[in-house]
């Protein structure tokens, strides 16, 4: 019996050898520099470029924080100018109200000094010792419904100097017939008329009287009965100091 041999084996002991192509290959240091080189322009270029864009990245912010500042301080600006005109207004406001109420309190003060003299100058009144009174007549004979006007006259001879009510409330013209008291100036109410008498001051008033009687009330002129014809007499006084008074005068009424 024949046996067959094996020997086909070792032909594939050729396979074998085949298995060094699995070995690495070996790179010359040429090439192993030409590597590095490419890995640090690389890493140059990527840090260049990380710089730029930080750069372009800080501009922008920069630039975003420049413009965001400055509308801040124009705001700010802004604001004082208005506080600072403000405060200005109201210190202009101020003043002005101030010299309003010292001009007020200015005026006040005057007229209250015009129309009370008494209180704020301290001189008294005038007395029979201090004027002299007088009266005249621009006619001495009217008809009855006529008009006769007085002139008074007050002189002052007094050593000092004094106040006088020179209104008609105040300076009374009074006809009378007889003892009979027929019209009277003050019977209506007038405001005062405060003169200042001095030295050789004189003062003349005119006063009307329209022929007619007046009663214990205040009534419009034209509305009070007239007198009947007769003879009446004027006498001017001061109603503060009735012994200051003028001489009678005589009017007769036709």
């Amino acid at each position: 019996m024949v046996k067959r041999t094996s020997g086909n084996v070792g032909k594939s002991g050729k396979t074998g050898k085949s298995g060094n192509t699995g070995r690495s290959r070996n790179i010359s240091k040429q090439q192993q520099a030409i590597y590095r080189r490419r890995r640090i322009v690389v890493a140059v270029l990527l840090v260049v470029a990380l710089a730029l864009c930080g750069g372009i990245v800080f501009g922008v912010v920069s630039a975003v924080r420049g413009l965001t500042g400055g509308s801040q301080a124009q705001s700010s600006q802004s604001q004082s100018a208005d506080r600072s005109k403000t405060k200005s207004g109201s210190e202009t406001d101020t003043k002005n109200s101030a010299s309003s109420d010292s001009a007020s309190d200015t005026a006040s003060a005057d007229d209250s000094a015009s129309a009370k003299p008494k209180k704020t100058a301290g001189i008294p009144d005038c007395t029979a010792s201090d004027v002299d009174l007088s009266l005249t007549a621009q006619t001495a004979v009217i008809g009855v419904g006529g008009t006769v006007t007085f002139k008074a006259a007050i002189d002052h001879r007094g050593d000092q100097d004094c106040l006088i009510d020179s209104s008609t409330s105040g300076l009374v013209l009074t006809i009378s017939s007889g003892d009979k008291q027929i019209w009277q100036s003050d019977s209506c109410p007038a405001d005062s008329n405060l003169l200042l008498m001095h030295g050789s001051d004189k003062y003349i008033q005119s006063i009307t009287w329209n022929a007619n009687s007046s009663g214990s009330k205040c009534v419009a002129d034209a509305d009070l009965p007239k007198v009947s014809a007769g003879t009446y007499t004027a006498t001017l006084a001061l109603r503060d100091a009735p012994k200051a008074k003028s001489d009678q005068l005589s009017v007769t009424v036709q």
